[in-house]
């Protein structure tokens, strides 16, 4: 595989990483509750993996558990995807990490909302902001190097 091939790897390991980091931490916190370390990380830095939990689950039902295994899922698929050199599972997987960061994003704005309403007025932290712009970013160039590596594919059948 190319090099641009490889950056597909991007966005749904930034995810994966973020949801171990944001479950790490809510186990962590079991053990040590006196923790500030701890404290921050859970609701500062891994807020949004909370409130996409807490925002789907107020609107469709329990999802504890499965954003979770879904993340990971994502990528532990993109992995394989790479390892054994299959471009549309690598493909699937990136572009469903760009849909869950945006989900993501788009559940950080309709926290503090009622359903129906475009517009929440909740008071974002900074670090809230920073976290949705990294894992969008890093998955919105794994979404366009996969879009990149089709239209190269294609481009070599002709």
């Amino acid at each position: 595989m190319t090099r641009i091939a490889a950056l597909q790897i991007v966005g749904p390991a930034a995810l994966g990483g973020g949801v171990l980091g944001a479950e790490g931490a809510l186990h962590a916190l079991a053990w040590a509750p006196a923790s500030p370390l701890l404290w921050y990380l859970n609701l500062e830095v891994f807020s949004p993996f909370r409130r996409v939990q807490g925002f789907l689950g107020a609107n469709i039902g329990n999802v504890d558990f499965g954003l979770s295994i879904f993340g990971l899922m994502l990528c532990v698929l993109a992995i394989g995807g790479y390892i054994f050199q299959r471009r549309l599972v690598l493909a699937i997987a990136s572009n469903l990490s760009f849909m869950f960061a945006t989900m993501l994003a788009v559940s950080l704005l309709f926290s503090n909302a009622p359903l129906g309403y475009w517009l929440s007025l909740a008071k974002f932290s900074p670090t809230e902001i920073f976290i949705c712009f990294i894992l969008l970013g890093l998955s919105f160039l794994s979404l366009t190097a996969s879009h990149f590596t089709y239209l190269c594919a294609i481009r070599a059948e002709r």
